[in-house]
C-alpha cells in the first residue's frame, strides 16, 4: 500500500512541475558527422603489438577487439541503416 501512495505522490509531483510535458520527441541526424567519424575511425592508428601484454581487461580494451571493431566500423557498418533503426 505505501508503495502506491509514494508512486501517486511521485506522479503528482511530475504533473504538478511540469515535468511529465517535458518530454520531446527527437531525430538522430548522422549525415553531417558519419563520414567524419568514419574517417576519424580509419585513420587511427593503432600499435601492431599491445603495449603492455598480458593485462587484465578490467583495465582497458583488448588490442585484438580494438582493431576489429575498427575494421567493422570501416568496412562493414552500415552507420544510415543503424540512425533509420534508432529513429523507428
Amino acid at each position: 500500500m505505501r508503495i502506491g501512495v509514494e508512486i501517486h505522490f511521485l506522479a503528482g509531483l511530475l504533473v504538478a512541475t511540469g515535468a511529465a510535458a517535458a518530454k520531446q520527441n527527437f531525430k538522430i541526424n548522422l549525415s553531417e558527422r558519419a563520414c567524419r567519424m568514419s574517417e576519424l575511425i580509419e585513420n587511427t592508428e593503432l600499435p601492431e603489438r599491445p603495449e603492455y601484454p598480458g593485462l587484465d581487461e578490467s583495465l582497458g580494451i583488448d588490442l585484438g577487439v580494438l582493431k576489429s571493431l575498427q575494421k567493422d566500423w570501416t568496412t562493414k557498418f552500415d552507420w544510415d541503416a543503424e540512425q533509420d533503426s534508432l529513429n523507428k
